[in-house]
Parts: C-alpha cells; structure tokens; sequence
C-alpha cells in the first residue's frame, strides 16, 4: 500500500542520513561541527531520492544530483534489514553486504533484555479544618481510606506490588523481582526562613528539633501533601532450563 511504502521510504531515508554522517565524521569531524544542517540533509536526500526512483540525470527535468561515494562496502544484520540496506548502499555506489545468519544476528537483545512493568500508588491526606481526618490510596483510579497513615502506606505497598507483578505476569515474565521505592512529598505550612528562625520556623528555640527537626512538634511542623509508592517488577521473557 502507499503507507507502508512511504514508511519503508523514511526508513530508508534515516539510515542513509545516519551513514551519511558516519562516512562525513570519519572523513573529518570538523566538517558536521555543528551539526548537519537541514540544508545539506535536503540536498542529500534530493540525490538519494533520484537514486531510488531510477531517475537519471538525463532527465531533462533534473539539472543535478548529489551522490555520497564510499569504497566501504555497507553490511547489514537483523531480521529486516534486507528490505532497507540494498538501496542506500546502491545510492552510495557501494556493496550491500547481508550475511546468511542476518535474520537472527541481533538477537542478543532477546536473550539479555527484560519485561519490565511499573505501577505507582498514591497517598493522599484528607485535610479538614481541624486537621487531617485520615488518608486515601489511590491506584489505578481506585481510592481506599485510612486513619493512619502507617497503614496507608502498607496497603499502598502491597497494592503497588500485586498491580505489578500481575502485569509482568501477563506479559509472560519469568523469575520477576521487585523493587519498592517511596517518595514523601512534604511542606512546613506555617514555617518562616530567615535570620532569627530556627530549623522549625519558630523564633524560639524549639528543644524537640535541636538536632533533629523531624522531631519537631511545634506549629510549624512538617505536613505530608503526598507519598508516591512504587513498585517495578523485571522479569526474564523466558526461562533458563
């Protein structure tokens, strides 16, 4: 379809650009300093493009065309790579080499990568004008209350960890591990910095936070607005026999 043709045709497009640059840099680095510009991209693909459509500079409608010449003959691996390599290398007037065993090459990747799933439970305090009134977990759009948030937290703990593992299961990983992270996203409402203020925002020394202001009881204490737990499940995409 033309779809997939002008698709294949930017495919194509990018990997002569990217060995075109490759080819320029080891010529002389000197002369991409800045770059490639858009310019010397165009005038590029104008010949790369002419050399695809077997266009000739015969053609009266064409009064020029750029070429890039290698003596470097252009090998390709991976399952595709057939389908793109052997017009770029025709364009630069140069080999395309692709070996018997192309197809499966670059399958190291398969052997070594991991299905990876990640999902993050958010706690939120339920704030009145008294106070804080309790806690609410939220993953996945599913919110769950608490009074205490110590047990926020381990809920938000273990609902992150079965939304990932389920989803890594799903897409069949095997030997999954998973790593819990948690984020407190806290703020001192009534606190003034400045000379004079100590590390609680009171002007008078407060014995609680001398040392350590996470002790600290006075007015100004620290409030949470928000804790992100989150689990990341890896797992293998097979089994090792």
């Amino acid at each position: 379809t033309s779809l997939v043709s002008d698709v294949y045709t930017r495919i194509k497009e990018k990997l002569f650009l990217g060995i075109s640059k490759l080819l320029i840099e080891d010529e002389d680095k000197s002369l991409l300093s800045d770059g490639m510009s858009g310019q010397l991209k165009e005038v590029l693909l104008n010949g790369f493009r002419k050399s695809i459509s077997k266009r000739k500079i015969s053609d009266p409608r064409h009064t020029f065309e750029a070429t890039l010449r290698t003596r470097f003959s252009l090998v390709g691996i991976g399952a595709p790579i057939h389908v793109f390599l052997k017009d770029v290398a025709e364009a630069m007037h140069t080999k395309c080499i692709i070996p018997d065993d192309a197809a499966v090459a670059n399958a190291i990747g398969a052997i070594t990568g991991k299905i990876r799933s990640e999902k993050t439970a958010v706690i939120t305090p339920n704030f009145t004008s008294s106070g804080v009134s309790g806690y609410t977990v939220n993953i996945w759009g599913a919110g769950r209350q608490f009074k205490v948030y110590e047990d926020a937290i381990d809920y938000a703990r273990k609902a992150a960890v079965e939304e990932a593992q389920g989803t890594n299961n799903r897409k069949g990983a095997y030997d999954t591990e998973i790593r819990l992270n948690m984020i407190e996203n806290k703020a001192r409402p009534n606190a003034t910095q400045g000379p004079g203020y100590n590390e609680c925002g009171t002007r008078k020394k407060c014995k609680d936070c001398i040392g350590n202001s996470k002790n600290c009881q006075a007015e100004s204490a620290e409030i949470i607005l928000e804790t992100a737990v989150t689990a990341v499940a890896t797992g293998l995409p097979f089994r090792w026999e």
